[in-house]
């Protein structure tokens, strides 16, 4: 297989996971290109989002998450570096089942 190869199929894969669910994570890892992946794919993304929580601006965003992400309810919201605040998750799983009742073009929550 080409090296440029498998990041295409990994890119590939990882769109048609956000086709079908409403909350999908990366994982892996340390430095094995989870956040490269992200990024390389937001661009491909109508009204994607992308927040790496080790930015201090980016956590300032989520200070009250709950209204952040219903503000960009019909966006694709990357979280990067979400498992450093785990209080976040059981949010994330209530707004993919909310996403699950938007109509079929609007976006997903990405992590």
């Amino acid at each position: 297989m080409a090296r440029e190869e498998l990041p295409r199929r990994v890119e590939g894969y990882l769109l048609e996971l956000m086709d079908q669910f409403p909350v999908v994570a990366i994982v892996g890892p340390r430095q094995a290109g989870k956040s490269t992946l992200a990024r390389r794919i937001m661009p491909r993304l109508k009204a994607g989002l992308y927040l790496d929580l080790e930015l201090h601006s980016d956590l300032a965003k989520l200070r009250d998450p709950e209204a952040y992400l219903s503000m960009n309810a019909t966006a694709t919201v990357c979280i990067d570096e979400v498992q450093r605040f785990p209080f976040l998750f059981p949010l994330l799983r209530a707004a993919g089942v909310l996403r699950c009742e938007l109509p079929a073009d609007a976006e997903r929550i990405r992590l």
